[in-house]
């Protein structure tokens, strides 16, 4: 049922062309929340395969917040790397921009994640990609 979901959400991905605008609004009513006004340090993804992108939310939080994302320790499992720029991420083997170097920050210290997702459910259960990279992480986290 999951893969099928995956595939049929994957296929009704906006057009590239619509991306910068629909991002550009997420944006805006992400930093209009209460969640994240308050937060003092936020986790975001970075973007690949037409996935909301998150570069200028990430220059934008760098003005105002600790920033972390993520970087991949081996095939299923990641750490949360604060990084002060977006010049530092280089592409892993998934061709996903991640920082080559960077303090490890612990889940309790995260305030925000904002993570990835293919769909969400009304009850906000998310499918991803289907490796469970986010199930593992969050596990630690209220």
């Amino acid at each position: 049922m999951k893969t099928e979901l995956r595939q049929e959400y994957l296929l009704k991905r906006w057009k590239e062309e619509d991306a910068g605008l629909k991002s550009r609004t997420i944006m805006q009513k992400l930093f209009s929340l209460d969640s994240y006004r308050n937060a003092g340090t936020v986790m975001f993804y970075c973007a690949f395969n037409g996935e909301v992108e998150t570069d200028e939310m990430i220059g934008y939080a760098l003005k105002e917040k600790r920033v972390l994302v993520p970087r991949m320790k081996d095939g299923r499992t990641m750490e949360a790397v604060m990084i002060t720029g977006t010049r530092g991420l280089v592409e892993n083997k998934a061709g996903i921009k991640e920082p080559r170097q960077g303090s490890i920050t612990s889940e309790e210290k995260i305030d925000l994640v904002v993570i990835p997702a293919v769909a969400f459910d009304f009850a906000g259960h998310r499918i991803g990609y289907g490796y469970g990279c986010y199930d593992k992480f969050l596990e630690g986290f209220e």
